[in-house]
């Protein structure tokens, strides 16, 4: 999976947050502390484009590209159900603003 505004990160569930590793040029995680987006302060998950998705945050946004419109419809509803919150798979065309 990629972290949209960088490169591709390894990206996993744990039991309190999503986390995510950077990855060495051959594709293996660094095996140093990941950074890890708490399921606590995630208000919002929701698609951006037909693979790409926003985790809207107290704090911050995260956009993650995955592979394909299925595979990112997973994260999403895999994600809201993790963190309890609000999500949708549908693609919003009126509004730019995540969230609204």
């Amino acid at each position: 999976m990629v972290l949209c505004d960088a490169q591709e990160r390894y990206v996993y569930a744990d039991d309190e947050a999503l986390c995510y590793k950077h990855l060495t040029s051959n594709m293996v995680p660094i095996d140093d502390t990941c950074k890890r987006i708490p399921y606590s302060t995630i208000e919002f998950v929701g698609p951006f484009n037909e693979t790409q998705f926003v985790i809207k945050c107290s704090k911050r946004a995260f956009t993650f590209q995955g592979e394909s419109e299925e595979m990112r419809n997973k994260w999403i509803k895999n994600i809201a159900a993790l963190s309890g919150c609000s999500a949708t798979t549908q693609i919003c065309h009126k509004s730019t603003a995540m969230g609204q």
